[in-house]
């Protein structure tokens, strides 16, 4: 649990990390994250299970770097997200607004083999820097193989060559 604003940079930097094994990580966060980097993360978290629950906004800037990523191995938290491997049961996250910006940044992704994955967010907005930089950077990207995928988002934007505001796959 945090409640205060955490501000990060440098490559590789992870506002909140959260690992739980063979368990359940659960993240609630009250205030702002910001980082600044490539693959920095504003919430990474790996486990089980994954529960996260952001009320302040998070903002992240530097190429793959996330806004909220979820993986099954926490070692694979701040990797691109196409290799990463997923969890295996439920992923829930509420979020409020997550902004990112820079080549293949992702604003929230959630990725499970077997359980139910929903997401719910005020606002995801991801942008190319102007050089073009916004190359796959989905806003918002939920899948489960062998279950349900659901994304609430009162509002998602996507910038950038082959970048997809919301996504949503279930098996």
């Amino acid at each position: 649990t945090s409640e205060g604003d955490i501000t990060t940079a440098g490559d590789g930097s992870l506002g909140i990390a959260a690992g739980a094994g063979a368990g359940t990580a659960t993240v609630t966060s009250v205030g702002d994250i910001t980082t600044v980097g490539e693959f920095g993360v504003g919430i990474g978290a790996a486990g089980q299970a994954v529960t996260i629950v952001s009320d302040g906004s998070i903002t992240t800037s530097g190429a793959y770097g996330h806004g909220i990523i979820v993986a099954g191995d926490f070692a694979m938290v701040g990797e691109d997200p196409e290799t990463m491997a997923p969890v295996a049961g439920d992923i829930t996250i509420s979020a409020g607004d997550v902004s990112t910006s820079g080549m293949a940044a992702m604003g929230i992704r959630a990725f499970s083999s077997d359980g139910e994955v929903s997401i719910t967010a005020d606002s995801v907005t991801t942008r190319g820097v102007d050089d073009g930089e916004g190359n796959f950077a989905e806003a918002v990207f939920a899948e489960s193989i062998n279950g349900t995928a659901r994304v609430d988002v009162g509002s998602a934007s996507a910038e950038g060559f082959a970048a997809s505001a919301a996504i949503a796959l279930g098996g």
